[in-house]
């Protein structure tokens, strides 16, 4: 019922189809953080796959690293936007293909972009019929993303539900886990001052934060350098825009959004 803490997801669409309910009331943080990142890793790849990606392809270029060094040097040392064409039909989709690689070579690499917290929280069936949903209420949060399948004609149309319930999680989940959210964000923007968007300013920002790979807030302190340089290592509707202009990407951090 609406009005209760809780974390629910519900959507079936072709081959995907996941539900869960996450009753919140006694939940502390990281309760709640661990259950948004399992929804979050249950609905990534599918909202990558439905954008038109050919994630094959994609994890061909994501080669499996040793070390974050040995991440920066591939970075450095190869032409990865040109490696990730043969991924994408449509050029629009390269900021989603270079989301998707980035995503692919921390995960094969072993290095954490997500807390890594135990889900202590069961999981609940929560089928809805008809549509893909999402609700999270906590505390003075509130997020309500919704779907009508009937509406739907293509496959972008569902990556786009997924996305925007992904980067709401993302974001949710990041702050939650980091009591220092808002030094990271400095941070984060100090590691990338000074440098345009490229794979090889992305590696130096790398460079410049690797020395707090094993910090709590490793995760954020990762995502948020790189999405200084507007590289997203998690699906967002940041990353769709550019072909598919109908989608709405979610508004940019200035007072702090309910969603």
């Amino acid at each position: 019922m609406f009005g209760d803490e809780e974390i629910v997801f519900s959507g079936k669409y072709k081959d995907f189809d996941f539900s869960a309910r996450f009753d919140l009331s006694k939940a502390d943080e990281k309760d709640v953080t661990a259950a948004l990142f399992f929804v979050s890793e249950k609905i990534e790849r599918d909202a990558y796959r439905f954008s038109g990606l050919d994630l094959k392809k994609i994890d061909e270029v994501a080669k499996k690293c040793s070390s974050i060094e040995e991440i920066i040097g591939y970075l450095d040392a190869n032409p990865i936007r040109k490696m990730l064409e043969p991924s994408i039909s449509n050029k629009k989709l390269m900021p989603a293909a270079e989301s998707c690689f980035f995503n692919m070579i921390f995960r094969k690499s072993g290095i954490k972009a997500k807390p890594e917290i135990e889900l202590k929280l069961k999981p609940e069936k929560a089928k809805e019929e008809g549509r893909i949903g999402f609700i999270g209420k906590y505390k003075e949060w509130t997020a309500i993303k919704k779907l009508s399948l009937k509406d739907v004609d293509e496959d972008w149309e569902v990556s786009g539900i997924l996305s925007g319930i992904n980067h709401t999680i993302v974001n949710k989940g990041l702050e939650l886990s980091c009591k220092n959210y808002a030094d990271v964000e400095e941070k984060a923007k100090k590691a990338a001052k000074g440098r345009r968007k490229s794979i090889a300013a992305a590696a130096e920002a790398l460079e410049e934060i690797k020395g707090e790979l094993n910090s709590e807030c490793w995760p954020a302190l990762l995502t948020k350098t790189l999405e200084e340089l507007k590289y997203y290592i998690y699906i967002t509707p940041f990353v769709l825009v550019d072909a598919y202009p109908d989608l709405k990407p979610p508004k940019t951090r200035g007072r702090k959004p309910k969603g």
